[in-house]
């Protein structure tokens, strides 16, 4: 949640160390809704954090070239969120109250910062995933080099941390924690509203851009890497259709993964399109759009809980479409649980240790994500 609805919506909460009730809190409180965004908070915390340190491993071990790399960077981003997503179900299955974490303010502005760092840069990095497939695709001979993914990747992180200190002293705004979202959330006060509608450029940029921009990048690049699949003769010679094979699977691997990501998006795109042209028309009739009940567990799952969602599901990704990330999940567990395995499966432990770096030997012949 950005600082739209602190400025749009009037939103004006104070951080609170007491339960929160519909009374206090101004919205409508639901028990029931609560208990299921906090069980899908604690679901994201443990599949996200164990599912991507797992994956993170198995790319580190790969053999480095592009792909992994991205891979990394996006495993240690989803892990983040994932762990950052704990503290905000803790508050739903504590009627609001937002703990040690939420209720100190050095820790909310951490918060703050870090999880508005980590979305935005997650989005960022699908792009690049998507584009220098594309790229590798079409022009198959011209490789992306390793150190402008990395370059971009650094140049674009420390962008959005200037930008968002930027936005916040140009703005006056602070981070409060937000019991009607469950999360420290960046606020403009009321009395900035001028100055908000004098800064629309830098505030297209910090709170819009990042959102909607990069999801049309993304199906562009897809639509080209499809047609770029649908056109591409057919190769006679065995070894060329294995290798062939090969490829395609590692390309629509990562058109699933940004499908996905492009589902839990949508409506997060779309709301900020719509908040766009309210703010660049003055279409005040679009604030009707968030007019109905419970809104704000609308706005909380469409700006929070759905990033975390996405990340806690790549992991499941990985272990479908990689082939290889599914031997090696496995080589570990034999290396970790040799007695049991030995005993269940009827299989000697040192078989599955064999190689270097735990079993992970199969990496040496392996360059491309199967």
């Amino acid at each position: 949640i950005n600082a739209e609805y602190g400025v749009n919506m009037n939103v004006t909460e104070q951080p609170l160390s007491e339960s929160v009730t519909p009374t206090n809190y101004g919205g409508d409180l639901n028990p029931i809704l609560d208990i299921l965004f906090g069980l899908i908070c604690c679901f994201c915390f443990l599949s996200g954090t164990v599912g991507n340190f797992a994956a993170f491993c198995f790319f580190k071990f790969s053999k480095s070239n592009v792909p992994h790399s991205i891979y990394k960077i996006i495993t240690t981003t989803d892990f983040y969120i994932s762990l950052c997503i704990f503290p905000v179900g803790m508050c739903y299955f504590m009627d609001r109250s937002p703990g040690i974490l939420f209720g100190t303010r050095i820790t909310c502005y951490f918060w703050g910062y870090t999880w508005t760092i980590a979305g935005r840069l997650s989005v960022f990095l699908v792009v690049v995933l998507s584009s220098t497939r594309t790229c590798l695709v079409l022009k198959p001979f011209f490789p992306v080099r390793i150190f402008v993914v990395i370059g971009s990747i650094v140049g674009y992180f420390l962008f959005i941390l200037i930008q968002m200190v930027l936005i916040q002293v140009l703005m006056n705004g602070e981070v409060k924690y937000m019991p009607s979202f469950a999360e420290c959330a960046f606020l403009a006060p009321k009395e900035t509203d001028g100055v908000v509608k004098n800064y629309k450029i830098l505030y297209f940029i910090g709170y819009t851009a990042p959102f909607i921009l990069p999801m049309f990048v993304v199906i562009f690049s897809c639509g080209l890497t499809i047609y770029a699949i649908a056109i591409k003769p057919k190769q006679n010679d065995s070894h060329t259709q294995v290798q062939a094979a090969s490829s395609a699977r590692v390309t629509w691997t990562i058109l699933i993964f940004t499908l996905v990501y492009s589902c839990f998006n949508i409506p997060l795109v779309f709301d900020r399109i719509l908040l766009l042209l309210r703010d660049l028309f003055e279409m005040e009739n679009l604030n009707h759009y968030h007019s109905f009940p419970n809104v704000n567990y609308y706005l909380n799952f469409t700006y929070c809980i759905s990033v975390a969602v996405n990340s806690a599901l790549n992991p499941w990704l990985y272990l479908w479409r990689m082939a290889n990330f599914r031997r090696f999940l496995s080589q570990q567990m034999h290396w970790m649980f040799p007695l049991y395995f030995q005993n269940t499966v009827g299989c000697s432990p040192g078989s599955y240790r064999a190689g270097s770096k735990r079993g992970s030997n199969f990496f040496e012949t392996t360059s491309f994500i199967s």
